[in-house]
């Protein structure tokens, strides 16, 4: 951070004071100051480059490099009030121009630190350290391009920078292109062996690349040329966690936090520690304070968010895990995580949203595939979850509970073959369900049954897709001859019978009832059935008998986003219905009112 073109023992050239016999002092002062600072002894270092000022208050350099001690000490308002005054006393003065954009932007003036590292860049466009200051503030801003040039700029005027390696490598890491990332680590550290920052990046890097031995051995070299590098021992303490060494673990955290108390990743650690070990109430507060402490800490709001949900806090989890995708837009295990909140809340449009953005972000994400499969069977959507789960299972082979819930939503679809495949798989595959054993030997049953009323149903379903209705209803009518207990060809003839049609006729009508009332009375649990029944009813003005098939759809747990407004339709329609009597009051005046009359032996409806 200083002036490499001084002309003393450090290579800072003094100021020239105006008394002779005052030069003298002045630098002598300055030297002493260089010397303390040289031994890490800053109060001193300060006092004497005060004693310099004090002799020659003209003395630019020394307010620079009384800054810079200021700012080692972590009195970021006191180092830039001293840049600020050696860029007065000499506004060409670009080392301290950069000096103090770096500490503005270290208490995030970002504005007005890019305004510094621009005007440092026009006094000297070859000067590497705001070329990188500047590319970072551009990182922040997002401008990604821009920030490469800068970094390349750095390299290119000088090549055995090792900073400039570094901070291009943690932007490489941050767009994905880990290799580049793992190249400029390399570099960084051939060019500094006893880099300790690069050691930790790269750590970081080959753990993140499922190298924990190669990150262990990082984080080592990070300590060992920075004992008191407070993250590294985070970072060190957390993977020796995941590697089940718990006492060297806790070890490594309570140094981090002696070191720095304020270290937000150490306070994380020890709260996911917390969490594992089931102490719900420690790892609140740990997230919380890391949270206070850094607010835009993304991994802080994901796991007490992931605590939330633990706790069955779905609202709560949602906003932590809102907070966390808002932070980091790019990271697609946010939007899963909020996928997740809203799956339990039972808010499957939102939840769908959430999944499609994970999944867009992480095609890879096997996880995503099953949840979005599971929102999908319960709006209805059957066909589009076995895709999912298709999806799901190529992703991860061994997968159990995708074929756990395949092959259920086969068996529901009257596909037992493919059915037992899947359960059998399941049972395989260690899967726990106390329904398993059942449910293979119920498929095993159904699979003697006649296999070509399945195999029209099937055609059944692929001629509707093609808009051959007629066929479709065909094909139904095999099946039903075949195998009159197939619940779903009565439930899809019905379907298909009244489809793209507003007004049934009497006659259809009653055809379309039949089938709807025959596949519920084969499975009574088959809410698709009494929706469809409800829905029709309504149409017929039969609100009492519809409000009944909706509510036992509702019960059943369909999951139609008007339900809801169908059930409450009903009622107010039962209401408008009900017979008027009229009230005679004293005085001879007349009151109409609403009221229901109950019948012997007759149950009032539900209002």
């Amino acid at each position: 951070m200083r002036d490499d073109e001084r002309k003393d023992d450090c290579g800072r050239k003094p100021g020239t004071p105006d008394v002779p016999n005052k030069v003298a002092a002045a630098n002598t002062y300055y030297n002493r100051a260089v010397a303390h600072e040289k031994e890490g002894e800053f109060d001193a270092a300060i006092f004497c480059y005060k004693k310099a000022i004090g002799l020659n208050p003209r003395f630019f350099e020394a307010y620079n490099d009384m800054g810079v001690v200021k700012y080692l000490k972590g009195n970021h308002i006191g180092a830039a009030i001293a840049f600020h005054k050696a860029i007065e006393l000499n506004p060409q003065f670009a080392e301290a121009l950069n000096n103090r954009g770096k500490v503005r932007s270290l208490m995030n003036n970002d504005a007005d630190a890019l305004s510094d590292f621009v005007d440092a860049l026009k006094l000297r466009p070859d000067y590497p350290e705001a070329l990188i200051n500047h590319a970072i503030i551009l990182e922040k801003l997002e401008c990604y391009n821009t920030a490469f040039r800068e970094y390349d700029k750095a390299i290119i005027i000088d090549p055995a920078y090792p900073e400039a390696y570094l901070h291009r490598g943690k932007l490489n890491s941050r767009l994905g292109d880990l290799p580049g990332a793992l190249q400029d680590y390399d570099k960084a550290i051939k060019l500094d062996p006893e880099y300790s920052e690069a050691f930790f990046y790269r750590g970081k890097l080959h753990e993140k690349l499922g190298n924990p031995v190669r990150a262990l051995e990082d984080y080592n070299e990070a300590i060992l040329f920075n004992v008191e590098f407070a993250e590294a021992y985070s970072y060190r303490g957390l993977l020796k966690w995941k590697q089940g060494n718990r006492s060297d673990a806790r070890d490594d955290l309570d140094l981090s936090l002696f070191f720095n108390p304020k270290c937000a990743h150490a306070i994380n650690s020890l709260g996911w520690i917390k969490y594992l070990e089931e102490d719900y109430n420690g790892a609140k507060e740990e997230f919380d304070k890391a949270i206070k402490l850094y607010p835009e800490f993304t991994e802080a709001f994901n796991n007490r968010g992931l605590l939330n949900i633990k706790l069955q806090r779905y609202e709560l989890a949602l906003s932590d895990f809102t907070s966390a995708k808002l932070l980091n837009q790019e990271s697609p295990k946010y939007a899963y995580n909020c996928g997740i909140a809203l799956k339990h809340m039972g808010e499957w449009a939102f939840a769908l949203e959430n999944f499609d953005v994970a999944i867009a972000l992480d095609r890879q994400n096997f996880e995503a595939y099953y949840n979005r499969a599971l929102v999908k069977n319960e709006i209805g959507e059957t066909v589009e979850a076995i895709a999912d789960l298709d999806e799901a299972i190529k992703l991860n082979p061994q997968f159990a509970q995708a074929y756990y819930e395949r092959g259920m939503l086969l068996m529901d679809n009257h596909k037992f073959t493919d059915a037992l495949s899947d359960l059998q798989k399941t049972q395989e595959l260690g899967h726990g369900s106390p329904t398993l054993a059942a449910s293979i030997e119920s498929c095993r049953r159904q699979t003697l049954e006649p296999q070509n009323a399945e195999a029209y149903f099937d055609r059944s379903l692929a001629r509707n897709r093609l808009g051959e209705t007629a066929g479709a209803i065909s094909d139904l009518n095999e099946t039903i001859n075949l195998n009159p207990q197939f619940a779903q060809a009565y439930y899809h003839r019905a379907l298909f019978k009244s489809k793209n049609i507003d007004v049934l006729s009497e006659p259809l009508l009653a055809e379309v009832m039949a089938d709807l009332d025959t596949a519920i009375r084969l499975y009574p649990e088959y809410s698709d059935a009494y929706y469809k029944r409800g829905m029709l009813l309504i149409d017929n003005h039969k609100f009492t008998d519809a409000l009944s098939d909706l509510q036992k759809t509702q019960e059943l747990g369909h999951g139609s986003p008007t339900l809801a407004a169908s059930i409450e339709s009903c009622r107010k329609q039962i209401i408008q219905q009900a017979p008027q009597i009229t009230i005679t009051h004293s005085g001879g005046r007349h009151r109409s009112s609403v009221f229901t009359f109950v019948r012997p032996g007759a149950v009032p409806p539900a209002l």
